[in-house]
């Protein structure tokens, strides 16, 4: 689905080498991995739910592969790209063997949460305020982050496809 799409639309493929490096190499992997526990966050950085049963699969467990092969060590828990889920993604993550799946909804942890829906607490600054916190907590500041970088994506796409449209050359 979304990978055809891509590579009819962009001629983007998974493998497609970029002149600019836009993710880290896997030398500034395996320098992290000897101070901190690296767990996946997916290959391609995909919204799951726009994959198909088997680029789904496919994107899961080639993540969970590789972080294995780069840190050297057991990959198990898995934190869903813009926090699209549904009980689709949450069961084929379990089939490949993630343990843990996070998301992004706010909230609290704790021994009633669910280990393949756990929240973030919050994304603020260490000298943020309990007042801060609490709002963070509430989801409104990601929620309206979200809804404004849709927003400007879908314009910039649409100034995209009117200067195709109008190029001769494309």
């Amino acid at each position: 689905m979304l990978l055809e799409k891509l590579r009819k639309e962009a001629e983007f493929t998974p493998d497609k080498e970029f002149q600019d490096r836009e993710a880290l190499s896997e030398e500034d992997i395996r320098l992290l991995c000897s101070q901190f526990d690296i767990q996946s966050h997916g290959r391609y950085h995909f919204s799951a739910t726009t994959l198909s049963d088997s680029e789904l699969r496919r994107e899961l467990a080639d993540s969970r592969e590789r972080t294995e092969m780069l840190s050297e060590a057991p990959c198990e828990h898995f934190s869903f790209p813009y926090g699209d889920h549904s009980a689709r993604e949450i069961n084929v993550a379990k089939s490949v063997g993630y343990k843990s799946l996070r998301t992004t909804k706010p909230g609290w942890i704790g021994q009633s949460t669910d280990v393949c829906r756990i929240p973030i607490t919050a994304d603020v600054g260490g000298d943020a305020s309990i007042c801060d916190l609490q709002l963070h907590l509430t989801g409104i500041p990601r929620f309206l982050k979200r809804t404004v970088d849709a927003l400007v994506t879908k314009h910039l796409y649409a100034m995209r496809q009117r200067i195709l449209m109008s190029n001769p050359f494309f």
